[in-house]
């Protein structure tokens, strides 16, 4: 059955090429220039305290992801044996996706956490489960397309590097050459291969297009990290951009919870 999100007249070694190369030029990004974490992040628009909760809605936003984590954990319990076979073809991508969820709950924690207090110690706590977070996503999406095998070994490099970069910029921070930027190139290079991965290989199962959907959702909801933050703020006075962007991206999480892990089928399995 043909995929309609593979581009047609592209083998499969192609393919593989263009992919291998947008992995080479995300790994040269990571040393593209150093970027110091700029001190004005932590100044967010909406600093108000309600509830003896300082910057109520950027700590409370966050509890979208825990939300999204549990319901997204206790679906796949609920679910016990019958899932593989019928929503997962290996145990293997059972487990990355409960990764995925586990970590999704660890980042409204972690987020909540650096919201009460911001600062870059704080900030590392927001940005750890946010990369295991990507891993998990990655190599559940890797294991749909070449195997649970594969997958795996993804989730694994990519949980090892991609906190490690946060560990190097705390370490650079501390030596005095602070460099954030190994960071940002790391997860959005990883996140810009696997729309890539998404987008020229078939996945085994239905759905494939609202997986793109989620990582537009995601896209879209960085926008309102820092950049629409103030304007969001300044229109509607509920909540800044920031608190936007927790919901947003929390938002892709249900998303490919509803609309593509519950709803899936293999391929195989259709007549």
């Amino acid at each position: 059955m043909t995929n309609a999100l593979t581009p047609g007249g592209l083998s499969q070694r192609a393919r593989l090429a263009l992919l291998w190369g947008a992995t080479g030029l995300a790994v040269a990004a990571l040393f593209a220039t150093r970027l110091p974490q700029p001190r004005a992040y932590h100044l967010f628009a909406d600093t108000r305290t309600c509830l003896g909760i300082p910057n109520f809605t950027n700590v409370s936003s966050n509890l979208a992801f825990v939300l999204a984590g549990l319901a997204g954990l206790a679906w796949l319990g609920s679910q016990r044996g019958r899932l593989v076979g019928t929503r997962f073809l290996e145990r293997r991508e059972l487990y990355l996706y409960v990764a995925f969820f586990a970590a999704a709950i660890g980042v409204g924690l972690g987020s909540g956490y650096y919201h009460w207090a911001p600062s870059n110690p704080t900030l590392f706590w927001d940005r750890l489960p946010m990369t295991l977070v990507v891993a998990a996503l990655a190599g559940g999406l890797a294991a749909e397309r070449f195997g649970g095998r594969t997958g795996v070994a993804m989730f694994v490099v990519l949980a090892l590097f991609l906190p490690g970069t946060l560990v190097y910029w705390r370490a650079s921070e501390a030596a005095g050459a602070e460099n954030v930027w190994p960071y940002l190139a790391g997860l959005n290079g990883t996140l810009a291969v696997v729309a890539l991965m998404v987008l020229l290989f078939p996945s085994r199962y239905t759905q494939a297009r609202h997986v793109l959907i989620a990582l537009v959702l995601y896209a879209v909801a960085m926008l309102f990290d820092t950049l629409l933050d103030q304007w969001l703020f300044s229109l509607v006075r509920i909540m800044g951009g920031h608190a936007f962007k927790h919901l947003v991206a929390a938002l892709s999480m249900f998303w490919l919870l509803w609309f593509v892990l519950r709803r899936r089928v293999p391929r195989g399995l259709l007549t």
